[in-house]
């Protein structure tokens, strides 16, 4: 399965005049994949044989493994992937499933997000997909219908045709 972020809620703010920035420069905290069948689960896991890759957007010399995908999978919410460039996270299954809804979220501490928790600019445009081979990947799901992040996100969707 990829995620692949094409805008940030940090995008469209004020000030920026509709003008988008690079993907790259987000972070997500847990991305969550739900089994369609039951018991329903989190299939995104590590813990269940998920692995994660994509780029990151900074990196820490004392420490390699910060900011990585790997921590957006890892059911803690303290931690989180830096997004970089090219903006994708590729989840790799241990077996075929069978998936329903995916939720992500960019927060720190506990489940209530708010916005006093939210830290770096958090995916609002994005597509899902999926492939069976690896190599040949179908979009399944978007943000197509979902409400704009702000009036200024609104404004660029008509503008881009969105």
């Amino acid at each position: 399965m990829k995620f692949v972020i094409h805008g940030l809620t940090g995008d469209h703010q004020p000030g920026k005049k509709g003008k988008r920035l690079a993907a790259g420069g987000g972070k997500l905290t847990e991305f969550q994949v739900w089994s369609a069948d039951e018991p329903d689960r989190n299939l995104a896991l590590a813990s269940n044989g998920t692995k994660a890759e994509g780029a990151k957007s900074a990196i820490a010399e004392d420490f390699p493994e910060a900011y990585g995908p790997q921590y957006c999978i890892d059911r803690v919410l303290g931690e989180a992937w830096f997004i970089g460039n090219p903006a994708v996270l590729t989840l790799t299954f241990a077996k075929s499933e069978r998936v329903a809804p995916i939720t992500f979220m960019n927060a720190r501490g506990d489940r209530s997000i708010d916005e006093g928790k939210v830290r770096g600019a958090t995916p609002c445009e994005y597509e899902v997909q999926v492939s069976m081979d690896g190599q040949t990947w179908r979009t399944v799901a978007s943000d197509a219908g979902r409400e704009p992040w702000t009036p200024a996100h609104a404004r660029w969707r008509r503008v881009a045709g969105k």
